[in-house]
C-alpha cells in the first residue's frame, strides 16, 4: 500500500531492520563504571533552625543530611555532620561562627567557617543515659544539658591552641532529688519520671535556672551556685495527660511562664511568689490559648520529641505610666506541632486582650497552590523561630520582633514568615527553595553561560543588590560574604537559567558549591536584554525553540529565539555583550504556508492556531545553483531553522540572509507532508551531516562533495516507525518499520562528535600570495597589461552565515614588484593601497569590535568599515574566481578556541585517532530508550541495538533524555508509580550502562526536565527543574571521593570570617550589642543588693563551672602541640619527683591498708574499699563545711552592708524635713 503511494521510492531502499543483540562488531571495549553523587539539597529533611541575629545567618539541621547554613544572598553551605544521628536541638553562638548540636548520644561543637567538628561530649560516667534538652544563657559561652535521668550537666568551652573544646564541669544538678516531693503518684503517659523536658534560665541572673521535669506538676527552680531547691511553682491539681512541657521566663523575669504539650494551655506563677515550708508557689493564673489538639510525640517505649515552643516580648507601645510587666500587656508566642498562636496579655487585670490564629493566614497563603483550597489539609510543624533584627537580649524584645518567624515543617521545610500587625494577617509565606516557586514555567529554565564581563557584572549586582520582593533577604545579610562580590574564580563555573521573558530575574548557578541563588530581576534588565520581547502582529506569541549559542565548553555569546503566532513567525538573537537583541527575519504566514491553500486554517474551536509547531536548528546554508536542474543545494557554515507548520508540512529556512528573488523572501526550502507515509505524521525530527568529509573542525563549504549530505531523521505517529530523508537531494534514504512495534519510537535525537556550530572569532590573521605571474620584462602590450591586474573578494561570515563584511584586492603588477590596494564596502568605495613588506605577499589582520571592522596590514590601520554590533567572524570565503594562490587564514578565538581544541583532543582519545566520528541516534517513548549507529541506519545491513540491558525498568516511564558530548554519554530520567526519579548514564558508543541512581525527593513534581553541564576535574553536573521551582543536582565521575573533592576545591562562602565562640564571656560580649541595664521596680535596698548580670556571670565562671570533671575529655579533641621546647626539662623533672614520691606513699600505704585490715578483721581488698568511702565522706563534709564558712562570710557582709544601708536610710530621713 505504502508503494503505490509513493510510486517514485525504490523499494529496495525500504527495508525493515531486526534488532540483533550479538552483533560482534558493535562490541567495543567497556568503560570504567561511574560514581553518581546526589548533591540535592532537600529542604523538607530539616526539623531544626537557630537563626543568629548578629551575623544574620540561618542554620538548619536534620537527620541523614548535612547542616545547611544560608546566608547573605542565599549563599548555602553544607557542613557535614555525622549521619545515622538523630538531632534533637541546635544554637548559634551569636555573632561568631561556632555551632552547637544536641543528639541524644552527644553534644558536638563546630564551626561553620572552619568546616570541621571542633569536639563533642558523651554523658559522662553515666551508661546508656541519652541527652533530653539543650539550654544556652545569653551572652555565656556555657551551658547545660538535661538527660533522661533527671541529671543537669554542665559544660564551658576551653581554649586549646587554635580551637575550642568542649569540657564537663564538676557541678551537676540532680532535678529528681529537687522535685522528688512533688512527682505524682500517676505515671507519665508520654515520658518516663524524670525526663528534663525543658530548661530556661533567668535574663537578668545566669545563675538562676528553671526546668519541666517529667512527673512533677510544674516548674523547679535553682541556683548553681547553691545547687539546690530554691522554688517549685507548682500547679493546683495532677495533670492528666502529658502535662506541661516548655517554661520561660517572661524578659523582665518577673514572671515562670510554662506551657502544655499541645499548648493548648498557660500557667504563670509570680516569681517572687510566697513559698510554702516545700518550697512550693502557688498558680497565679492559667489561661486556655484555644489551640488544636494534638497527640504527643513519642511514647514510653520511643524517644521523646518535645516540639512545643513559646517566646514572650513586651508591648512596643504600653500603657501611659506602665512600667512594669504586670502594668504592661505581654505577647506570647506559642507554637506545638500543629497549630501556632499570638496571644496579648494583661497579667494585672489577669485578660486575655487579643489572640491572633497565625498558622490559619499561613495556610491561606501557601495551601490554595498546593491542596487546592483543601481546608481540612493542614501543616505538621516542627520548630518555629522568631527572626529578630538587631536586637539580641531577650529583655529587650518587643511584639516587632515577633513578626518575621521562620516556620518548619515536614512538608515544605523552612518557611520565612513576614506578619502584618495592624492588619493581622500574614504578608507573605516563602519557602526556602533553590527556584522561587513562581508561576513561571521553569521546566522550560534555559542553562547559558555568559561572557566573563557580563557574569562579574550579574555577579556583583546580585551580591550588592538584594531583591526588595525577596523576604529573606531581610533576614540574610552575613556581611562577611561581602568580599566575595567579585566571585574569587569562580566565574568560569558560573550558570545562568533563565526562563523566556520571565519577570522574576533568572537563576545563578554555582556548581563546584551546590549553590543556586537568586538573581533579581532588575540585575538582569541592568545587564542583559534577555527579557525583552520582540514585536510581532500579535501578542500571543509562544517561544517554540530557544537556544544557546555556542555550546559548552565555549561560553555563550547570544540565545536564538525562535517566536510564532498564528500570523506569523519571528527570529531574534538576544546577545549578551553588549546586551541587545538583534532582529533577524520575521515570516509571514504567507510566506510559509506552500501554495497559500491552507492560509485560513483554524484550529478545532473556530479560533486560529499558531502557524509553526516545533523548530530546531541546522547547521547549513541553502545556496543556489544556477547551471543544474536543481535550485538549490545546502553547505555547511550557517544556519538554518527547520519548523513544523501547522498542517504537517516541514520547511527549512535560511537565516543567512539569501532571498529567493520572490518578494524579497528568505531562502526557504518546503518538505511537504506527502513525502511521509500516508496517515501519518512527525513527532519529532533532527539533522546531522553524514559524510566522511564532513570531519570535526570543517568550516565554510568543505562539505559540498557528493560524499556529504544533510541527513534528516524523523519519527513518525501512529507507531509507524523511522523514516531517513536526504533534505540535499530531496531522496528517502531509508524507512524503518516492524509490526510487532519495535519501532514505535516518538522521539529522537541526534548525537554527533563534530561540533554543530563553530567557534566564533574577533579577530582573523589573512596571508595572501600574488599569482605566479611572469612580469619580469615589464612589457607594456595590452595584454600583459590585462594579465598583470587581479581582483578577488575575501568574505567574513558569522554563525548565521551571513557576509557581515567582504574585502576586495587587487595586485597589480606594474610597476615592476607589483603593488597591493584594497577596498571594503563594495564598489562605490575608492581603492586604498596597503603596505607591504613583500609584494609578493599581503597579510592582513582583522578586528571586529563594538560595531566596526579595521583591517590593517604590516601593523598600518588603512581600511575600515561598519558591521553589526556583536558581530563575530566564524568563516572566512573566497569568491569563486579568486585568482590568487590558497588562502591562509587564523581566527583568534581567545580562550574558547583552546577549549574547543581541549574538547577535541578529549573525543580523539575516545574514540581513536584515526576512526571517523559516529552519529548516534538516540530514540525513545514512554517506556523505551534505544541507541543505534546512524551509519547502521543508512546501510542496508540490519542495525545493530546498541543497549545490552533494558534502561527502563518495568513499571517506568520515559520523562526526559539529556546528552553530554564531553563525556559521551546519554542520561535517560525515568518516573516509576512511586514518583520516584530513576537516573541511567549510558555511554553513547556502546550503550553500557555506567551509572544509576535513584532520587528520591521530588515526588511530588510531575513535569521535570534535566541540564547537562562538563566540568573538567569535577565531573557532568546534572541539574533536574520541576515547574513549580523544585531543583536536583546530581555529579556523575569516575572518582569515587568527587563529593569531598569538590568541598577541598571549591569552599563556598570564601569571604566568611572564622570567628570562633571565646571560652570567657568578657570576650564573648565584643561579638554581641551591649547588654542592657536591669530595670528593678523594687525599693532602693532591694536595688543595692541585687547582683548585675556581669556579676553572677563573673562568679559562675571563676567558682562554680571552674572545675572540670574528672575523667571527662573531649571525644574528639584536637592535637595541641603547643609545649615550647625550653619547658621540656622541667617538665620531665616534676613528672620525676612525683613519680618518686608517689612511689614512697605506696610503701606506706599498704602498711596502713593491712593494718586496718587486722583492726577491722577483713580483707586488703575490703579494707581499701572502706578507707575508700571514708575519703569520699571526709572530702564531703569539708565541701560542706567549706560551703558553710562561704555562706556565713557571704551572710556576715550582707549583714554588714544592711547596717550601713540602713544607717544611711535613719540618717537621710532624719534630714528630709529639709
Amino acid at each position: 500500500m505504502f508503494e503505490n503511494l509513493m510510486r517514485w521510492l525504490n523499494p529496495s531502499d525500504v527495508t525493515a531492520f531486526k534488532t540483533e543483540a550479538g552483533d560482534p562488531e558493535a562490541a567495543t571495549l567497556k568503560r570504567a563504571q561511574m560514581q553518581c553523587v546526589d548533591e540535592t539539597v532537600d529542604y523538607t529533611s530539616y526539623h531544626l533552625c537557630a537563626h543568629d541575629p548578629v551575623r544574620q545567618v540561618v542554620l538548619c539541621v536534620g537527620n541523614n543530611v548535612p547542616a545547611l547554613l544560608v546566608a547573605r544572598g542565599r549563599r548555602q553551605m553544607l557542613l557535614q555532620v555525622p549521619n545515622c544521628v538523630r538531632w534533637i536541638d541546635c544554637s548559634i553562638f551569636s555573632g561568631t561562627s561556632s555551632v552547637l548540636l544536641l543528639s541524644p548520644e552527644r553534644l558536638v561543637l563546630l564551626d561553620y567557617a572552619f568546616h570541621g567538628i571542633s569536639s563533642a561530649l558523651s554523658p559522662c560516667g553515666k551508661r546508656g543515659v541519652l541527652f533530653t534538652s539543650l539550654h544556652v544563657p545569653q551572652g555565656v559561652t556555657w551551658g547545660a544539658v538535661g538527660c533522661e535521668d533527671g541529671t543537669v550537666m554542665y559544660w564551658r568551652l576551653q581554649e586549646s591552641g587554635s580551637t575550642q573544646q568542649l569540657v564537663w564541669a564538676a557541678l551537676t544538678t540532680s532535678t529528681m532529688n529537687l522535685c522528688r516531693p512533688f512527682f505524682s503518684a500517676a505515671s507519665s503517659e508520654w515520658a518516663p519520671r524524670g525526663y528534663v523536658l525543658s530548661m530556661n534560665s533567668c535574663p537578668s541572673n545566669p545563675n538562676t535556672f528553671i526546668a519541666v521535669v517529667a512527673g512533677a506538676a510544674g516548674v523547679c527552680k535553682w541556683y548553681l551556685d547553691e545547687n539546690r531547691l530554691s522554688r517549685f511553682f507548682s500547679l493546683p491539681e495532677p495533670q492528666t495527660g502529658c502535662g506541661i512541657t516548655a517554661c520561660r521566663y517572661t524578659p523582665g523575669a518577673s514572671f515562670v511562664v510554662a506551657a502544655a504539650f499541645d499548648a493548648s494551655a498557660l500557667y504563670i506563677w509570680a516569681e517572687n511568689g510566697k513559698k510554702d515550708k516545700e518550697r512550693s508557689v502557688a498558680l497565679m493564673w492559667s489561661v486556655q490559648t484555644g489551640c488544636r489538639p494534638c497527640s504527643p510525640v513519642g511514647g514510653p517505649d520511643d524517644e521523646v520529641v518535645s516540639s512545643t515552643g513559646m517566646y514572650i516580648a513586651h508591648s512596643s507601645d504600653p500603657p501611659h505610666g506602665a512600667r512594669s510587666e504586670k502594668k504592661s500587656p505581654l505577647h506570647f508566642l506559642l507554637h506545638s506541632t500543629c497549630d501556632i498562636v499570638e496571644l496579648v496579655i494583661n497579667l494585672e487585670e489577669k485578660r486575655l486582650i487579643q489572640r491572633e490564629d497565625i498558622l490559619s493566614h499561613i495556610k491561606a497563603k501557601i495551601l490554595p497552590l498546593q491542596c487546592e483550597g483543601d481546608e481540612s489539609s493542614s501543616l505538621d510543624l516542627c520548630r518555629v523561630i522568631p527572626c529578630v533584627g538587631p536586637g539580641y537580649w531577650l529583655s529587650e524584645w518587643k511584639d516587632s520582633d515577633l513578626d518575621t518567624l521562620l516556620v518548619l515543617s515536614e512538608d515544605l521545610g523552612p518557611l520565612l514568615v513576614r506578619r502584618s500587625r495592624y492588619q493581622r494577617n500574614v504578608e507573605s509565606a516563602v519557602p526556602l527553595r533553590n527556584v522561587m516557586p513562581e508561576p513561571f514555567p521553569w521546566d522550560e529554565m534555559l542553562l547559558v553561560s555568559p561572557p566573563a564581563e557580563v557574569t562579574r557584572a550579574i555577579w556583583h549586582g546580585a551580591s550588592l543588590q538584594p531583591d526588595p520582593e525577596d523576604p529573606w533577604a531581610t533576614v540574610l545579610a552575613c556581611l562577611e560574604c561581602e568580599g566575595d562580590v567579585e566571585g574569587k574564580g569562580l566565574q568560569k563555573e558560573i550558570l545562568l537559567g533563565m526562563v523566556p521573558y520571565s519577570a522574576t530575574g533568572a537563576v545563578c548557578f554555582l556548581p563546584l558549591t551546590n549553590e543556586c541563588l537568586p538573581v533579581p530581576a532588575t540585575v538582569i534588565e541592568q545587564n542583559t536584554a534577555a527579557n525583552a520581547r520582540a514585536s510581532l502582529p500579535t501578542g500571543s506569541a509562544v517561544v517554540i525553540l530557544e537556544e544557546a549559542l555556542p555550546k559548552h565548553p565555549c561560553r555563550t555569546e547570544f540565545i536564538l529565539r525562535v517566536l510564532a503566532d498564528e500570523m506569523g513567525v519571528s527570529v531574534n538573537a538576544v546577545r549578551f555583550s553588549p546586551p541587545h537583541v538583534e532582529h533577524i527575519m520575521t515570516l509571514s504566514k504567507e510566506q510559509l504556508i506552500f501554495g497559500g491553500a491552507s492560509v485560513g486554517d483554524d484550529g478545532q474551536d473556530g479560533e486560529a492556531e499558531i502557524i509553526a509547531r516545533t523548530a530546531k536548528l541546522a547547521d547549513c546554508r541553502i545556496e543556489q545553483r544556477e547551471l543544474t536542474p536543481q535550485a538549490f543545494q545546502l553547505v555547511r557554515g550557517g544556519m538554518s531553522i527547520l519548523l513544523q507548520l501547522r498542517n504537517g508540512n516541514l520547511v527549512i529556512v535560511d537565516l543567512s540572509g539569501g532571498v529567493t528573488g520572490e518578494g524579497n523572501a528568505p531562502a526557504m526550502v518546503h518538505y511537504p507532508g506527502g513525502l511521509f507515509p500516508a496517515g501519518a505524521s512527525v513527532t519529532s525530527f533532527d539533522t546531522v551531516w553524514m559524510g566522511r568529509s564532513c570531519s570535526a573542525g570543517s568550516t565554510g563549504p568543505v562539505c559540498e562533495g557528493k560524499n556529504s549530505f544533510l541527513a534528516l531523521f524523523c519519527t513518525l505517529s501512529n507507531d509507524r516507525g523511522l523514516i531517513i530523508w536526504n533534505m540535499s537531494d530531496m531522496q528517502m534514504l531509508g524507512y524503518h518499520r516492524e509490526d510487532d512495534g519495535r519501532w514505535s519510537y516518538d522521539k529522537v535525537m541526534l548525537c554527533s562528535s563534530t561540533p554543530r556550530f563553530s567557534v566564533s572569532a574577533g579577530a582573523a590573521s589573512l596571508v595572501v600570495r600574488a599569482p605566479h605571474a611572469d612580469v619580469s620584462d615589464g612589457k607594456s602590450d595590452p595584454s600583459a597589461e590585462k594579465n598583470s591586474d587581479f581582483r578577488g573578494t575575501v568574505s567574513f561570515r558569522d554563525v548565521f552565515g551571513r557576509v557581515i563584511f567582504a574585502v576586495e584586492l587587487r595586485w597589480c603588477a606594474e610597476p615592476p614588484g607589483g603593488l597591493w590596494y584594497g577596498r571594503v564596502g563594495g564598489t562605490d568605495t575608492e581603492w586604498t593601497l596597503l603596505p607591504s613588506s613583500n609584494s609578493k605577499d599581503l597579510r592582513l589582520s582583522v578586528v571586529v569590535s563594538g560595531g566596526e571592522v579595521v583591517v590593517s596590514a604590516d601593523g598600518e590601520y588603512t581600511l575600515r568599515g561598519v558591521v553589526t554590533p556583536g558581530s563575530r567572524i566564524v568563516a572566512v570565503e573566497v569568491n569563486p574566481g579568486w585568482p590568487y594562490d590558497a588562502l591562509q587564514c587564523d581566527l583568534h578565538a581567545e580562550d574558547e578556541q583552546e577549549k574547543q581544541e581541549e574538547e577535541r583532543s578529549r573525543l580523539r582519545n575516545v574514540l581513536g585517532e584515526d576512526s571517523p566520528p559516529d552519529t548516534t541516534v538516540v530514540l525513545w517513548n514512554g517506556r523505551k530508550v534505544h541507541l543505534y549507529l546512524a551509519e547502521r541506519l543508512l546501510s542496508g545491513e540490519a542495525p545493530s541495538n546498541r543497549m545490552q540491558p533494558p534502561v527502563v525498568g518495568r513499571g517506568r516511564s520515559v520523562e526526559h533524555v539529556g546528552v553530554c558530548m564531553s563525556l559521551r554519554v546519554v542520561v535517560v530520567m525515568s518516573r516509576d508509580a512511586n514518583g520516584w526519579r530513576w537516573f541511567n548514564v549510558l555511554d553513547l558508543e556502546s550503550g553500557q550502562r555506567l551509572a544509576e541512581h535513584t532520587m528520591l525527593c521530588l515526588c511530588d513534581e510531575n513535569d521535570l526536565r534535566l541540564h547537562t553541564h562538563y566540568i573538567e576535574g569535577s565531573g557532568l553536573h546534572i541539574y533536574v527543574v520541576g515547574v513549580s521551582g523544585a531543583l536536583g543536582h546530581l555529579i556523575v565521575s569516575a572518582e569515587s571521593n568527587v563529593s569531598d573533592q569538590l568541598r577541598l576545591t571549591a569552599e563556598p562562602l570564601e569571604g566568611i570570617r572564622h570567628v570562633p565562640a571565646p571560652p570567657t564571656f568578657r570576650s564573648y560580649l565584643q561579638f554581641l550589642p551591649p547588654p542592657p541595664a536591669v530595670k528593678q521596680e523594687q525599693g532602693l535596698l532591694k536595688r543595692l543588693t541585687t547582683q548585675s548580670w556581669e556579676e553572677a556571670a563573673t562568679k559562675i565562671e571563676t567558682n562554680v563551672l571552674v572545675k572540670k570533671m574528672e575523667g571527662a575529655a573531649p571525644q574528639h579533641p584536637r592535637p595541641d602541640s603547643i609545649v615550647e621546647r625550653g619547658r621540656d626539662g622541667a617538665v620531665l623533672s616534676q613528672r620525676r619527683s612525683e613519680r618518686e614520691g608517689s612511689e614512697e606513699r605506696r610503701g606506706s600505704r599498704y602498711s596502713e591498708l593491712k593494718a586496718v585490715a587486722a583492726r577491722e578483721n577483713v580483707s586488703v581488698t575490703e579494707a581499701l574499699q572502706m578507707m575508700r568511702e571514708n575519703e569520699v565522706k571526709v572530702h564531703e563534709r569539708g565541701e560542706k563545711i567549706s560551703q558553710i564558712e562561704s555562706k556565713s562570710r557571704e551572710l556576715a557582709q550582707e549583714a554588714t552592708t544592711f547596717e550601713a544601708l540602713a544607717r544611711k536610710l535613719n540618717q537621710k530621713q532624719k534630714n528630709s524635713w529639709f
